[in-house]
């Protein structure tokens, strides 16, 4: 081998090292890339659970307020029905006082017919 072929082969060498750093540099930068969308994806999947959790915290509200909801009209339509009842039973009892009343007045009247 001659001079030139070793300068050649070390000019080579020199050439293949830089690349090597270089390669090694780049492969630092997408490492440590790939760690920063890894953390970022932990955080979105931490984010995602907040909502899902908040969403199924609002799904179970939501269940609970229809359920609160429903037995709240439920105690207004008995409250309905007794009011309906209650006024049907005072004008039942209004029309028996006042046929009792007549009947009563009517005695009145044929007592003091008599006396």
């Amino acid at each position: 081998m001659d001079e030139q072929e070793i300068v050649s082969l070390e000019q080579w060498k020199h050439d293949l090292e830089k690349e090597l750093k270089l390669f090694e540099e780049q492969k630092k930068m997408i490492t440590s890339q790939i760690a920063s969308l890894k953390a970022k994806k932990e955080i979105i999947q931490q984010v995602s659970n907040t909502f899902d959790q908040r969403e199924d915290d609002l799904d179970q509200a939501e269940f609970e307020q229809h359920f609160e909801m429903q037995s709240i009209n439920d105690e207004l339509e008995r409250l309905n029905l007794d009011l309906e009842y209650v006024t049907t039973s005072n004008h039942a009892n209004a029309v028996y006082n006042d046929l009792v009343i007549q009947q009563i007045e009517q005695k009145l009247l044929e007592w003091e017919q008599r006396v």
